[in-house]
C-alpha cells in the first residue's frame, strides 16, 4: 500500500530526491560525474565514424568495448555531441526514463505516487550508479517494459526486447519468457529483430562482426574483469571465487536457476501480474550471466513496483539496495563513494544481490500457490461464503474476486487509491482467461 503522504507529497519526494543527486555530484564530481561507460560508448561511436576496429583494442584509453557491433552503430551520434552536453542529457533521459517506466507499471497511479515511487528507485544504488556511470542498463529495462506494458499483443510485440537483445546479450532471456508465456508471434519478432541487427552488423561493419560473432568476442568474459573479481555479482561470479573451477557447476546451476526463475514469473503472469514476470525475469538473466557489475541489477526496481503494496517484503528490498552510503572519500580523492548493503564486504554482502535474489524467489512462489488456491474456491458449483456471517446470503462474485486479486502495481482491474491502498475497478479479464492481460498470440 502507497501512504497518503506519497500522493500528496510525491513530487517533493521526486524534487528532494533529484536534488540529493545534484548535492552528491557537487561533492565529489570526479567520481559522479566522470560517466566513464558514456565515454566508452561515445568513442565507440568514434571508431565506427573513423572506420577503425571496435575490439582489437580499447576504444578509449584502455577500456573496451564489450557490446555487438550494432550497439555501436547505435553509439555513432553520442560522437557527434561534446561529453558535456551528454552527460546532461544522458543523466536527465535516465530520469524521465524512470518516470516512464514506473507509470507503465502503475498505469492507475495518481501522480504524486508515481513521483513518490520514481524517487526512491532513482536512489536504488544499481539505479543510481547506472546513471552515473553513463550506463545503458535502465535503457534495456524501458525498452523491456515497453515492449511487455505497452506494446502487449501488438503485432509488433517484441521489437523492443529484440532491440535490447541486440544492444546486450541477456535480454534474450526474454525471448524465451515470451515462449512460456504462449507470446509466440512476439518470441518470433523478438528473434526476427535480433537476426536483423546481425545482419545490419555484418553488412556495415563486417571485420568487427566476424571478430564478435565468428571469432568468439562475445564470449570473452574477462575483456573487462577477471570472472572471479569481487565486482561480479553474478552466480558465476560467487561460485568462481569459492573454487578453482567452476565452469561445469556454473552451468548447471544456472540452467536451474533459469527453471525455477521462469516457472515463478511465468505463474506470475498468468495471474495477471506482468511487472512481476518481467522484474524476476530480469534479475535471472542478470544472474546467470557470466559477468554483472552491481549496476546490472536494475530489475529490483520493477520487483520493488510489483510488491509495493506487500509493505514488509518491498522495505527489504529497497532497504538492501538502497544507496546508503557506508565508505565516504574525501572529494580530492576522485574516489566513488561505496554505497549499499553490498559495499561492507564478507562473503555475505559481497554477494548480497545474487542472495536477495535467491531469497525472493520461494516467497514469490509462495504467492503464487495461494493464488492458485484463491482461484479453486471460484470454481463453479462450489457454494458462496456468507456477507457478514448472515446465513443464505450469498456474496457477491465481484466482491469475493476482489479479495482474491493480485494487487501488485499495475495489476489489471487495480488502482492506488487516495488512502493508499488498492482498490478494485477497471476492466476485469474475461472468465476462463489465464495467460494475464492483452491478446496471447499463439
Amino acid at each position: 500500500m502507497i501512504p497518503l503522504l506519497a500522493r500528496r507529497h510525491g513530487l517533493f519526494v521526486l524534487a528532494a530526491a533529484v536534488l540529493a543527486h545534484g548535492v552528491t555530484v557537487l561533492i565529489w564530481p570526479a567520481a559522479h560525474w566522470s560517466m566513464i561507460d558514456l565515454e566508452v560508448y561515445r568513442a565507440a561511436g568514434a571508431v565506427v565514424l573513423d572506420g577503425g576496429r571496435l575490439y582489437e583494442q580499447g576504444v578509449t584509453a584502455s577500456l573496451k568495448f564489450v557490446y555487438p557491433p550494432f550497439a555501436a552503430l547505435l553509439f555513432t551520434p553520442l560522437a557527434m555531441v561534446s561529453l558535456d552536453v551528454l552527460r546532461v542529457l544522458w543523466a536527465v533521459g535516465n530520469l524521465v526514463l524512470v518516470v516512464m517506466v514506473v507509470r507503465w507499471a502503475a498505469p492507475t497511479a495518481r501522480p504524486g505516487v508515481v513521483a513518490a515511487l520514481a524517487g526512491v528507485i532513482c536512489w536504488l544504488d544499481p539505479v543510481r550508479t547506472t546513471v552515473y556511470l553513463g550506463q545503458v542498463n535502465w535503457i534495456l529495462l524501458a525498452l523491456v517494459a515497453w515492449d511487455l506494458l505497452r506494446n502487449g499483443g501488438r503485432r509488433w510485440q517484441g521489437v523492443g526486447i529484440g532491440i535490447a537483445a541486440a544492444i546486450k546479450l541477456t535480454p534474450l532471456l526474454f525471448v524465451v519468457y515470451l515462449l512460456l508465456t504462449r507470446r509466440f508471434r512476439a518470441a518470433g519478432v523478438a528473434v526476427a529483430t535480433v537476426a536483423a541487427t546481425v545482419a545490419a552488423g555484418f553488412a556495415l561493419l563486417p571485420a568487427d562482426a566476424a571478430a564478435f560473432w565468428l571469432d568468439g568476442a562475445f564470449a570473452e568474459v574477462g575483456r573487462i574483469n577477471p570472472v572471479d573479481a569481487a565486482t561480479n555479482h553474478s552466480l558465476r561470479g560467487a561460485l568462481a571465487r569459492a573454487m578453482d573451477h567452476e565452469t561445469g557447476l556454473w552451468l548447471v546451476g544456472a540452467a536451474l536457476l533459469a527453471a525455477v526463475s521462469l516457472a515463478v514469473a511465468v505463474r506470475a503472469r498468468r495471474r495477471g501480474d506482468e511487472v512481476l514476470g518481467m522484474a524476476v525475469t530480469g534479475l535471472c538473466a542478470t544472474a546467470v550471466s557470466p559477468f554483472s557489475w552491481t549496476h546490472h541489477w536494475v530489475w529490483f526496481a520493477p520487483l520493488v513496483l510489483a510488491v509495493v503494496h506487500r509493505r514488509a517484503f518491498a522495505g527489504v528490498v529497497v532497504a538492501l539496495t538502497f544507496a546508503w552510503f557506508v565508505r565516504v572519500y574525501p572529494p580530492e580523492s576522485g574516489l566513488i563513494p561505496e554505497t549499499s548493503a553490498a559495499a561492507l564486504g564478507g562473503p555475505v554482502a559481497g554477494n548480497l544481490y545474487l542472495l536477495l535474489f535467491l531469497a525472493s524467489l520461494p516467497y514469490q512462489a509462495k504467492q503464487g500457490r495461494r493464488r492458485g488456491q484463491a482461484e479453486g474456491e471460484r470454481q463453479p458449483g462450489r457454494q458462496r461464503r456468507p456477507v457478514g456471517g448472515q446465513p443464505g446470503r450469498q456474496q457477491p462474485d465481484r466482491v469475493r474476486r476482489r479479495q482474491h486479486e493480485p494487487l501488485a502495481a499495475g495489476a489489471p482491474g487495480h488502482r492506488l487509491g487516495e488512502d493508499g491502498g488498492d482498490r478494485g475497478g477497471g476492466a476485469r479479464e474475461p472468465a476462463g482467461h489465464a495467460d494475464g492481460p492483452g491478446r496471447v498470440d499463439e
